[in-house]
């Protein structure tokens, strides 16, 4: 009889209580990445050729905000040669960070800034998931493949995950000297 009666009590807790998840309540992206939803980069780009792929990949980016999709790189190595502007709510997910992968030696290649969004919200559900980042023999300090800066705004619910950024130029190594 005493454990029907501990087993109900947990019933009715775990209903009942909800748990404060303090400081963790607005992380990951809240919407999951949709492929049935989503422009695959392959149909914009040729990423088997080593012509800079600019101009292909702003008007992916452009179309998806457009639309309403989300991003989808199926495979490839795409060129940049200058930063890509994403949008607010951007999802951005490849099938493999080994055979889909962005090359480029600019500072930082996704950026996203207050002055590009709407102006007084937040930075939120966003993702960018398993995409190879090849930095290209970069030089530069503080360089990077994302920057996110909310100034004086929020950022939350994004999800970062599983990502493969490295510099093929210098294999086994991000650096040419200990600095």
């Amino acid at each position: 009889m005493m454990q029907y009666f501990i087993i109900l009590i947990f019933l009715i807790l775990s209903c009942a209580y909800q748990v404060d998840a303090g400081p963790y309540d607005n992380v990951g992206a809240t919407t999951p990445f949709n492929k049935a939803n989503s422009l695959d980069l392959f149909n914009y780009c040729d990423g088997s050729d080593q012509v800079a792929d600019d101009a292909c990949i702003t008007t992916w980016i452009n179309d998806a905000f457009n639309q309403g999709k989300h991003l989808r790189v199926s495979r490839g190595t795409y060129i940049y040669t200058s930063n890509k502007t994403l949008f607010n709510g951007v999802h951005l997910k490849c099938d493999s960070n080994i055979t889909a992968s962005f090359k480029g030696s600019v500072n930082q290649f996704f950026v996203m800034l207050p002055s590009l969004g709407t102006p007084g919200t937040n930075w939120s559900d966003i993702s960018i998931e398993n995409c190879g980042f090849d930095m290209q023999d970069s030089t530069t300090n503080f360089s990077g493949v994302f920057s996110l800066n909310g100034e004086t705004f929020f950022t939350n619910n994004i999800s970062i995950i599983n990502n493969r950024v490295f510099d093929s130029s210098q294999l086994g190594s991000m650096y040419t000297s200990n600095q």
